[in-house]
């Protein structure tokens, strides 16, 4: 099976493909194209064989996986919005902030007045 497109250089690019009663081709998640009655090969299988690049991750399952699960992976890529990490615990421009400091900016109104009461049963505590 051959691509009418070329691969861009310098882009990244998500490539699989199953085999079961077809060979199905999936380019950035998307089917590309299908090749009837292919059969396993019996002996080993050279992966890339005349590919000029870089290669980053390949994975082999024995078995055959579901488009939307191609699809998948394919949007987990070098910049997939799937997984989204959420902000800095630190403030910019203070590179020394300690976990206590983070903590204390970070309590609500009530935190306050639990530290506020807890402190006066302290207090009550030491005294009696």
């Amino acid at each position: 099976m051959v691509s009418d497109q070329p691969f861009a250089a310098g882009q990244w690019h998500h490539v699989g493909f199953t085999i079961s009663d077809a060979l199905s081709l999936y380019i950035d998640g998307k089917a590309t194209g299908e090749a009837r009655n292919v059969v396993l090969p019996a002996g080993s299988v050279t992966l890339g064989g005349r590919f000029k690049g870089e290669m980053d991750e390949a994975q082999v399952s024995g078995l055959v996986r579901l488009a939307e699960w191609i699809a998948v992976q394919a949007a987990l890529g070098p910049d997939g919005k799937l997984v989204v990490m959420g902000e800095e615990e630190t403030i910019e421009g203070d590179s020394d902030a300690s976990h206590m400091s983070i903590i204390l900016k970070s309590l609500t109104v009530d935190g306050w007045v639990a530290i506020g009461l807890l402190t006066v049963m302290l207090l009550m505590k030491r005294i009696s």
